[in-house]
């Protein structure tokens, strides 16, 4: 391995730059590595270690700047990654670790390897690059560069300088690339003390996050885009953020009990420290097995071990397809009006949008979206290469050869609870859906595929969204909450959900995607419709949809553990819509209210609301492609009935 990027993959080279301020070869660090302090920024391994133990390398990779580092030391790869960033003292840039690469270290490497030429001496190395996450910390937030610069543009110009040090590195022989994400960074310990806000509560800047997830989600890009102008390359992308977020949010699932607080003693700003290093000689916690951070920012040797376990089993052959289980071969669709494809133009109710300007730039025109264009149903299907737009349930046509690729149950202003689906008059509630999945849709599709339900229906990906009704017109505008707190009636919601799931299971079902509430508090319906509702109210809604969100991940999680092969994902909606409501100028903007006939705004796109609630075609883009970019079991699998028929 060659190692490139900052503390979280640094292990010692800035033991040897002599006015640097980020080092770590003291105690506490290192109080549980086999060689005690090494400059490590952790207690024990970091995570290029733990990847070198799983490679079975013969030892420890030296890092770059110690004297030793030099001869039969080097072939099986060297460390470049420096700590912290300029204004720490000394440290080495990116670029520069590039450099020492090209400069010192493939010479010398060509030397002990018989001569052989760089890149065919180079090309069975892997290279991993852990960087950015500094760039957001210390240099754009910390620095202020915020003020002048929009993420967007900053984010873009981070992404950018990495490719080209990638395709650098690739110029040089390197082939086989491991990227790693930024973590959370607005969960860390430094940040949450530098706002004075108690880390006890456990609470992120979702602003930070927010930055840290833009900048994956280019990461993510980049590998795609990337490998098709490196011909013969192999890029991987670990997804660290979300593997350490999964355990800031549900830390006894993985054997943590501590994930706000420092492991070791941390000098603040005030004490004449960073807020980031422990202090030299402090003291230091016992359980560090159950701790996230081990310092201000960094994490204990325990994390290190989940993201290494994850890297070492998420190479790209593992990630195609290959088992019958896996394949997706169409979508049912289940929920309220976010995924509703029309069926609530074929009975009466006061839930239709059946006239413009919806539909306007749909190519049928209106058609019961609600929305401009598309929805995220559509836009997954049309990811998925599904043939065809999916077929509302209720239209009488939905029959034969129509159902193949699958069908929407989805009825407009429908919800978990029955009660919720009566307040816009006839629609379909969830539970209705379900039911008439069953009894109808299921032995036609028997019928056409040729084999029993149980045999077709794990293929299938089964979508439910659902939920913010239940909130928003239930719980606030029925004025349900001064009976009934919102923990109890949250938790009474997804313990509903999961009860509607575990049928669909029973009947076959095995891969599920949900998705989370969106920001109700945000849109312009609450303004519109509850004038009296001030800045405080609509953050009492947000903290609802939260509740119910953070619920529908531990029930998604527990329904995981007690349903055998089950799938399922939850869309984070609530923080894509955030994301783009936060910095508007690179996602979206703010939204109108629709009537009959009445007139649109003339550049959609830069909108996020097309209505009152619902979000315009281009935020549903953004949804579906950080959807189907999420999990890999968003691959489509075209259908062969004659096969199937055979199972």
């Amino acid at each position: 391995m060659f190692v490139f990027g900052s503390s979280l993959v640094d292990n010692g080279n800035n033991n040897f730059l002599g006015n640097s301020l980020a080092k770590a070869n003291y105690l506490p660090y290192g109080v549980d590595f086999p060689l005690g302090p090494s400059g490590r920024f952790t207690n024990g391994k970091n995570v290029v270690d733990l990847i070198g133990e799983k490679l079975r390398l013969p030892s420890f990779l030296p890092a770059f700047a110690d004297p030793s580092t030099k001869g039969s030391r080097i072939l099986h790869g060297v460390n470049y990654a420096s700590g912290a960033k300029n204004g720490f003292g000394n440290v080495t840039s990116l670029n520069q670790q590039i450099r020492n690469f090209e400069q010192i270290t493939l010479p010398e490497l060509e030397a002990q390897l018989g001569g052989k030429t760089n890149k065919s001496s180079v090309s069975d190395y892997l290279f991993v690059v852990g960087s950015g996450s500094n760039d957001y910390s210390f240099n754009y937030f910390l620095r202020g560069l915020n003020h002048n610069v929009s993420l967007q543009a900053f984010t873009a110009n981070l992404t950018a300088s990495l490719s080209h040090q990638i395709k650098k590195l690739y110029s040089l022989g390197g082939r086989k690339f491991v990227l790693m994400s930024i973590n959370p960074i607005g969960c860390s310990p430094m940040v949450m003390t530098s706002v004075g806000r108690p880390t006890t509560q456990n609470r992120c800047i979702q602003g930070l996050n927010l930055a840290a997830r833009l900048f994956n989600n280019h990461l993510k890009s980049l590998v795609d885009v990337i490998k098709t102008q490196m011909p013969g390359s192999t890029l991987v992308y670990v997804n660290s953020y979300k593997i350490i977020r999964d355990i800031i949010r549900n830390p006894s699932l993985k054997g943590f009990k501590e994930a706000s607080n420092p492991c070791c003693e941390v000098a603040l700003m005030n004490e004449g420290g960073n807020g980031v290093l422990c202090k030299r000689g402090g003291q230091v916690c016992e359980d560090r097995s159950t701790r996230v951070f081990f310092d201000g920012l960094h994490p204990t040797e325990a994390v290190n071990v989940q993201i290494a376990s994850k890297a070492y089993t998420s190479n790209l052959e593992n990630q195609e397809i290959t088992t019958r289980a896996n394949r997706t071969w169409g979508l049912f669709v289940f929920g309220s009006s976010l995924v509703d494809n029309g069926n609530n133009n074929f009975f009466e109710n006061r839930a239709q949008v059946n006239y413009l300007p919806y539909g306007i730039d749909f190519p049928n025109g209106p058609t019961g979206r609600f929305t401009d264009g598309k929805n995220l149903v559509d836009l997954l299907g049309e990811l998925l290469n599904l043939p065809n737009l999916i077929p509302p349930f209720k239209d009488p046509t939905t029959k034969g050869r129509k159902i193949v690729y699958g069908v929407n149950h989805a009825s407009g202003s429908s919800g978990i609870l029955d009660e919720t689906s009566l307040i816009s008059g006839n629609v379909t509630s969830l539970s209705q859906q379900i039911r008439d999945f069953q009894e109808v849709t299921l032995p036609e599709l028997e019928v056409q595929l040729g084999c029993n339900s149980s045999d077709s229906l794990p293929g299938y990906l089964f979508v439910v969204g659902v939920g913010g009704n239940d909130i928003l017109f239930n719980y606030f505008l029925r004025q349900t909450y001064p009976r009934v707190d919102p923990q109890t009636f949250t938790a009474n919601l997804t313990a509903i959900l999961s009860q509607r799931l575990q049928k669909l299971y029973s009947l076959g079902a095995r891969k599920f995607v949900l998705t989370a509430v969106y920001p109700l508090g945000n849109s312009p319906l609450v303004e519109l419709n509850m004038p009296n509702c001030t800045v405080v109210c609509a953050q009492a809604i947000n903290q609802v949809a939260q509740i119910y969100n953070r619920n529908l991940r531990s029930m998604v999680e527990d329904f995981q553990r007690r349903m055998p092969d089950s799938n399922l994902v939850v869309i984070e909606t609530y923080n894509i819509v955030s994301e783009i409501l936060l910095f508007p100028a690179s996602r979206g903007g703010n939204g109108v209210l629709c009537e009959r006939g009445g007139r649109t705004c003339p550049n959609k796109k830069v909108y996020v609301y097309f209505d009152g609630l619902h979000p315009t075609e281009a935020v549903n883009i953004q949804i579906a492609n950080d959807a189907y970019t999420s999990r890999n079991i968003f691959k489509v699998y075209p259908i062969n009935v004659q096969q199937l028929s055979q199972l």
